[in-house]
């Protein structure tokens, strides 16, 4: 039997207005570097002190290059530390997008580690109940603009 023509369609519903952009996930790390020549982090910054290892097995660790969790987040893509960065600006980021657009980077949950062979601190992975809670108004771009820090909860340890 031959098909009979359908009938003409109902017009389209005008379609919806698009919702913004959903932040796209966070990457486990970025492998991004902060070498010592290169590095705009300055060792006398007080911001330091969130990253010292304390007591007394700390100050020996210290003493060889051990710290507390530096995330990537903390560090501009330029190697400054990000919150000095964006109140250098003087302009405060008004969402977690316009956040990780100020230090330069895609979203990324790493952290810092010092990578012998490269001689910099690289961006690697995250190990679960391994790193510090170092992120605060002082060193965390997202808590200094009022949003909720990037780094899971999961990842912390103890201290």
């Amino acid at each position: 039997a031959p098909l009979e023509p359908s009938a003409p369609s109902a017009p389209a519903e005008p379609a919806e207005p698009s919702a913004p952009a959903k932040l796209a996930e966070p990457r486990a790390y970025c492998g991004c570097e902060v070498g010592r020549g290169e590095s705009k982090l300055d060792r006398k910054d007080p911001i330091q002190a969130h990253y010292k290892k304390t007591g007394g097995w700390g100050a020996i660790t210290g003493a060889f290059g051990d710290m507390r969790t530096m995330y990537c987040h903390h560090v501009t893509a330029d190697g400054r530390f990000a919150t000095r960065a964006i109140q250098a600006s003087g302009a405060v980021p008004a969402s977690i997008e316009e956040v990780w657009a100020a230090i330069g980077k895609q979203p990324c949950v790493g952290r810092f580690a010092y990578d012998f062979r490269a001689g910099k601190l690289v961006c690697g992975g995250l190990t679960e109940g391994a790193h510090d809670k170092t992120c605060n108004k002082e060193t965390c771009p997202f808590i200094l603009c009022g949003f909720p820090c990037p780094t899971p909860s999961w990842a912390h340890n103890n201290e």
